[in-house]
């Protein structure tokens, strides 16, 4: 009898264990790819005024990523930088408009 309850307890914490054991190795694989495909500051601050320029000249979203990617970027850092210089220019605009955002004060 005891052999029976600790055998199924074995089985349901597998079952609840390996799945998750699983996903952190996922998300840890993930999160070193990106860390290791993210340029450094200096390269990030030139492709980020490069972002903003291409937008100012009316190049697209897609076009822009295209561009990233081009540059050796995988998607989610690329998308990340998209993401980046978006706010960037918001929090830009939103300040000489005079409307400083909430974070500041």
């Amino acid at each position: 009898m005891a052999t029976m309850v600790l055998g199924s307890w074995v089985g349901y914490a597998a079952l609840v264990l390996i799945p998750t054991l699983g996903l952190l190795v996922v998300i840890v694989v993930k999160t070193a790819l990106f860390r290791r495909n993210m340029p450094d500051e200096a390269k990030t601050e030139e492709i980020l005024a490069e972002i903003q320029a291409m937008k100012a000249r009316g190049v697209v979203y897609g076009e822009r990523l295209q561009w990233l990617r081009e540059q050796g970027l995988r998607r989610g850092v690329a998308e990340y930088l998209l993401a980046e210089a978006e706010t960037r220019a918001d929090e830009d605009t939103s300040v000489e408009a005079g409307n400083p955002s909430s974070s500041e004060g």
